[in-house]
């Protein structure tokens, strides 16, 4: 694509601020498709901006790698196969990746959807911790992503609350959202990728068996992840905490959690026991899967399937993103929202005793059609019947109907015949029975004497 023709792509800024640790500006388009708006968030291995799609408008999140670590081969293998695992999941609680490809310069990036809200870290940082309730929602949805992960063989490594993203459906109703799958293990994958000595994740929230590097990670760990996450939550404190990593690991591989209950009396007894189950030193000792972590959870959990119904009403009263373009006369189905409200119980009632009497209606008119029809069937047969005897020898055609009966006599003219009503199918024994003339094949009618023939 010639961007220098495109007068979307000419109007975007020029000489905008440098991005930290890149070699792209705000401003600049990325693959001729994605206009840098603004920078978002910085990591330490990469970048993510907020950028618009210059054709059609739609605003997205792109990931890019430092530029200093384009040069490390496994870095630049991780941050690829982080879009790759993300891609694989279908679960609406994994932020979707829409696109990847490499900059000029070599950078790779990664195209994802852009999430309006805030990660669970800074939620507990600003209002404190959360409700049992609310706090157990959220993990369970994050469950959902993670257990399809672990279904097709991804275990995350580095699951964390500042990883877990709180956004909003179109009705309102709370979405989390896992990121970050740039650590994850995937199988089939080169090992050198995920050795076991290396130590990668947040501390806080990581196994033991992933801070000693001993032995391969599973789903286990995983499952202890979430449960300092929870602890979190509830808490606004972590299971463990020290003054130096030194010592903070040295902690999570010898010492018991902290007892969350003398954290946060209200706790429930049974929902610490779950927590506890999480955090034990021995993954064989923990939930053994996130299915059975999930049911464990249920009791103290307020999700429950929404309506159809009211998730329409909810996506009605969405405010509009932009403004339509006006136009002379509406089409005659761009109905306002106010006037696409649900009618009332009446209003249904109405309606639906007029489709019953209608369709009632129409089952009648078929049902008299075809008796007429069977009716007028059986009287021309029955006609037919008795102007045509047994003994009656059949007759050559003759030349038009009316003169069928007056065969034997074509030398005299045939007497009158009187106009009578009579069916159409039986119109030929109808002008036999009033001719005056006998046929060889019937009996002639005696006669009074005296009468005129």
């Amino acid at each position: 694509m010639d961007t220098r023709r495109d007068p979307l792509v000419t109007a975007a800024p020029e000489g905008g601020a440098a991005i930290e640790g890149t070699t792209s500006k705000i401003g600049d388009v990325i693959d001729g498709k994605y206009r840098i708006l603004d920078v978002i968030g910085v990591g330490g291995m990469g970048v993510v901006v907020a950028a618009a799609h210059v054709s059609l408008g739609r605003k997205v999140a792109i990931k890019l790698l430092r530029s200093q670590l384009l040069q490390n081969a496994v870095v630049v293998r991780r941050f690829e196969r982080e879009a790759k695992a993300a891609a694989a999941l279908k679960s609406e609680h994994v932020a979707r990746v829409g696109d990847v490809g490499r900059l000029p310069g070599g950078e790779p990036f990664m195209v994802m959807e852009l999430l309006e809200g805030t990660n669970l870290d800074d939620l507990v940082e600003k209002d404190g911790p959360l409700a049992p309730d609310v706090a157990v929602d959220y993990v369970l949805q994050a469950c959902e992503a993670i257990a399809e992960a672990h279904a097709i063989g991804i275990i995350h490594r580095d699951l964390k609350p500042q990883n877990l993203f709180l956004t909003r459906r179109l009705d309102g109703s709370p979405l989390v959202k896992v990121l970050d799958f740039g650590i994850s293990k995937v199988p089939n994958e080169d090992s050198i990728l995920t050795r076991s000595t290396d130590v990668m994740g947040s501390p806080l929230y990581m196994a033991p068996e992933q801070l000693q590097g001993v032995r391969p990670v599973d789903a286990r760990s995983d499952i202890w992840a979430l449960g300092a996450i929870l602890f979190r939550l509830l808490t606004g404190r972590t299971p463990f905490d020290a003054e130096t990593m030194s010592r903070l690991i040295a902690r999570v591989l010898k010492d018991k959690p902290r007892d969350i209950r003398k954290l946060r009396p209200d706790i429930p007894e049974g929902l610490a026991a779950v927590i506890e189950r999480c955090l034990r030193k021995n993954p064989a000792e923990r939930w053994p899967d996130v299915a059975s972590l999930a049911r464990a959870l249920d009791p103290w959990s307020t999700l429950r399937s929404v309506r159809p119904a009211e998730r329409v009403v909810a996506a009605s009263n969405r405010p509009p993103r932009f403004e339509a373009p006006a136009r002379e006369s509406a089409a005659p189905w761009a109905t306002p929202p106010q006037a696409c409200a649900p009618p009332d119980a009446s209003v249904a009632e109405k309606a639906r005793g007029r489709t019953d009497r209608t369709s009632r209606r129409r089952v009648a008119l078929i049902l008299g059609a075809g008796v007429l029809s069977i009716a007028g069937v059986g009287i021309a047969f029955s006609t037919w019947h008795a102007a045509t005897p047994a003994s009656t020898p059949r007759l050559p055609p003759a030349a038009s109907t009316t003169s069928a009966s007056t065969e034997g006599t074509r030398d005299d003219p045939p007497p009158p015949v009187e106009e009578a009503p009579a069916p159409a199918a039986s119109l030929a024994a109808s002008t036999s029975a009033a001719s005056s003339a006998a046929a060889p094949t019937r009996r002639a009618r005696p006669r009074k004497p005296g009468s005129k023939p």
